[in-house]
């Protein structure tokens, strides 16, 4: 036996001995409504009023007393929330009160989606009780529930960002919620990478194309709005250096054909460098120490040593230095008088190596 509501008011419908009489009654013993079962114990009670409470069903047949009543079971709002809920799961999204559209979580769908398939069974068994009728209804209002709050909630907003430079182009770095999905946009709102938060929260996003100014990193958690944006700054390459190591290039006249023609290599590669918006500082810095290489080999000055290191128990110092040049290390206590000796000797030595040079070009 159960209660059914619609437009047209409420009815209780269920099977009875054929042509035994079914009686309703409210709660407080009022009749409220009879049928006769039909050929096949199939029964209908239109129900007269406005109906709240339990619904209490009697059947009698021909010549026998009253049977037993029996609660009607409303599957009403359980009907009401699997049609709610159905709809939720094939929208696949929530309307926020701002018009916003949100798309649920995957995980929440799955929930949702299993609750619904539970009602359904429960609204489609004609011996379900009224607790196992209101168990499946909250269950799906509870999954529903879920998906409508999470949808109100503003994702995290991404921490410890930063925009890092090299050779490859420039990455996003920062962290977020794990599983959130970060999308970095430019100062005219282009999309220019998105990347995902590993388990840790960890991102590192790929910007594709020639990124200048401002960013804007936004986090989005699955089922949640997305996240404020935290600003973060590409980074600034600062090429002043290197055209000033350019014009200095650029204007000399006096030297070996070899020392043009080296010079003239290092100028080339710090055009190409100071040309390309995509050069990192580190190739900006390369390129500079490269032609003030070139022009100290020209006016007899040593190139300073690059790459120098020192070995773990302070013996050994290596690196990298002009070929044939004399590598004079001395430490911190050294005298004024000592180290000036030192690069006098090593100066020496290069420009009588320069003037050999001269004399045979």
């Amino acid at each position: 036996v159960q209660s059914v509501k619609d437009a047209q008011g409420t009815a209780v419908t269920g099977k009875a001995t054929p042509g035994s009489t079914v009686e309703v009654k409210d709660q407080d013993g009022n009749v409220l409504g009879t049928a006769e079962a039909d050929k096949d114990g199939n029964f209908t009670v239109p129900v007269s009023g406005d109906v709240s409470g339990d619904l209490h069903v009697t059947a009698q047949e021909p010549g026998r007393k009253a049977s037993e009543a029996v609660k009607a079971v409303d599957k009403t709002g359980l009907e009401d929330s699997i049609t709610a809920g159905d709809k939720l799961s094939e929208d696949g999204n929530v309307t926020t009160d701002d018009g916003t559209k949100v798309p649920v979580d995957p995980a929440d769908k799955e929930a949702l989606d299993k609750a619904l398939e539970a009602g359904k069974a429960v609204d489609n068994d004609p011996s379900a009780s009224q607790a196992n009728v209101d168990a499946a209804k909250k269950k799906i209002d509870d999954a529903m529930k879920n998906i409508k709050d999470k949808a109100n909630q503003t994702s995290a907003q991404p921490t410890n960002v930063q925009a890092v430079k090299d050779a490859n182009g420039t990455n996003v770095t920062g962290k977020a919620t794990p599983g959130s999905t970060v999308e970095v946009k430019d100062q005219n709102g282009n999309v220019v990478g998105t990347a995902k938060a590993d388990e840790n929260g960890n991102f590192t996003v790929p910007v594709s194309g020639d990124v200048s100014g401002d960013l804007a990193v936004t986090a989005k958690e699955p089922g949640k709005q997305v996240s404020a944006a935290t600003p973060v700054e590409t980074p600034k390459v600062d090429k002043s250096a290197l055209e000033t190591s350019i014009e200095k290039g650029d204007a000399v006249q006096d030297a070996t054909q070899a020392e043009k023609d080296a010079l003239d290599k290092a100028l080339q590669k710090g055009k190409d460098v100071r040309d390309n918006p995509a050069s990192t500082q580190a190739d900006v810095d390369k390129a500079q120490q490269d032609i003030e290489d070139a022009l100290n080999r020209i006016n007899g000055k040593s190139v300073a040593p690059s790459d120098v290191k020192v070995s773990d128990n302070g013996t050994t110092v290596t690196g990298k230095a002009a070929p044939g040049a004399e590598v004079v290390v001395a430490d911190k206590m050294a005298t004024f008088l000592e180290k000036l000796l030192l690069t006098r000797m090593v100066t020496l030595k290069l420009s009588y190596q320069r003037h050999k040079r001269m004399v045979k070009n």
